[in-house]
């Protein structure tokens, strides 16, 4: 999950790639910041923190994405509303069309499922034990 926050997030046209981090300003720091407690949780066998750290890295990644999509429908609704009748129109719609997510999103996603299922799985060796 650390890994993914400094994985590219979105590729825009010009600009290139976003991570999660933006250079301490973005969510990717409560992220960071999950993942070395969840670390930590793990070294010292406490392994029912990481139903918290998951659930919590779930729910950012979740809003945050919610959020992504919610601004990118009100962003191309915003440009087709102040190009209409615009020759260039054509090329703003083409840019926006372009703007794509990229794996980071998959990489962090798995990782706070992971800790949800090691979780899981430390529970049921504990309740075998």
């Amino acid at each position: 999950m650390a890994a993914g926050v400094f994985c590219p997030l979105v590729s825009i046209p010009i600009a290139g790639s976003i991570n999660y981090f933006k250079n301490g300003e973005g969510d990717g720091t409560f992220l960071l910041f999950l993942a070395a407690i969840s670390a930590a949780a793990i070294f010292w066998n406490r392994f029912k923190i990481l139903v918290v750290t998951g659930g919590a890295s779930i729910a950012i990644l979740a809003f945050d994405l919610w959020n992504f999509f919610h601004k990118m429908s009100l962003s191309k609704a915003d440009m087709q509303r102040e190009m209409a009748g615009n020759p260039f129109g054509g090329l703003a719609e083409a840019a926006m069309q372009s703007i794509q997510l990229q794996w980071g999103w998959g990489v962090m996603f798995t990782g706070a499922v992971m800790l949800i299922v090691a979780w899981f799985l430390a529970q049921r060796e504990y309740k075998y034990k």
